[in-house]
């Protein structure tokens, strides 16, 4: 019994190897063509449409220029073409860009010396394709559905990969003090983590500003009661979303409701001075005490 066992699985093994090694040669699915298969690419085992192609093993069919192997039931292997290009590669694989972002496309390293090798690109569904000018995309409407393959002269496209992106939005401006009690003279400094990006702000209501230093928190500006003073502030920058608007509310500080921070070393500073006077003053006192004796 083992030794039956040990033998079917050395024919398993065989017709595996067999089937690796052989060129296929069957007939589109959905195209008047014939496919030759040279080599598996087994980095893309079958996944999302493969549970509408047939359960049958051996069945063969060709899907976005890809051939797809049912190996057995219900099991299926990405097959590619000899003569098939690699799919280019992304800097950007999808995500919130703003407009004028440059995509930029690589070659797989596998076709970078191909004579007329081109990144093919469209943005309606496949209708249209475009080559790439220096392998960049300029993005310039969003939201953008991408679809990029490659294309040479005597091979086959490469498989169609789609991009979804969206429009960039500006992160929000943080304030060098959140909202709360301040004494009057206080400066509030704002700012964006966006490189370039303009700050622009409001206090209590007022007309638009530019940010171009601190702001000084002055006595005139705690309105009401309690007397306030309301920051409202947010981003822009072109080709970006702006960020959402922030509002940040300082209160009039009265005595005993706000902690004025100490500059950094002074309460030290003022502590060793004090300790090293009163250790000088204990040195004295046994001079005093010899001399007089």
């Amino acid at each position: 019994m083992k030794c039956k066992q040990q033998k079917n699985m050395s024919l398993l093994l065989v017709l595996i190897m067999a089937l690796s090694m052989a060129v296929f040669t069957t007939q589109a699915s959905n195209a008047a063509e014939t496919v030759t298969i040279a080599a598996w690419d087994f980095t893309a085992a079958g996944a999302g449409a493969a549970t509408s192609f047939p359960a049958t093993s051996g069945w063969v069919g060709y899907v976005n220029n890809r051939t797809i192997l049912n190996i057995s039931s219900g099991s299926y292997v990405y097959v590619m073409s000899g003569d098939q290009l690699f799919v280019p590669t992304t800097s950007t694989p999808s995500g919130a860009v703003p407009f004028g972002y440059a995509i930029t496309f690589t070659p797989n390293p596998q076709n970078s010396d191909i004579h007329g090798y081109l990144v093919m690109i469209s943005t309606n569904g496949g209708i249209t394709w475009n080559a790439v000018l220096d392998n960049q995309y300029i993005v310039s409407s969003l939201p953008l559905e991408l679809q990029v393959k490659a294309t040479a002269p005597g091979r086959n496209d490469s498989s169609v990969t789609t991009y979804n992106y969206t429009q960039a939005k500006l992160p929000m401006v943080d304030a060098s003090k959140n909202s709360g009690a301040v004494i009057p003279g206080t400066t509030i400094e704002l700012e964006c983590s966006e490189n370039n990006a303009t700050i622009k702000f409001k206090i209590n209501g007022g007309e638009t500003q530019t940010y171009i230093g601190a702001l000084k928190l002055d006595e005139g500006l705690f309105i009401g009661d309690p007397a306030m003073a309301t920051i409202t502030t947010w981003a822009e920058k072109s080709g970006y979303l702006p960020t959402d608007v922030t509002n940040y509310f300082y209160t009039k500080a009265t005595e005993g409701n706000v902690t004025e921070e100490e500059p950094a070393g002074i309460g030290c500073d003022i502590g060793n001075f004090g300790y090293t006077a009163f250790a000088a003053f204990l040195g004295i006192i046994p001079f005093v005490l010899i001399k007089n004796i």
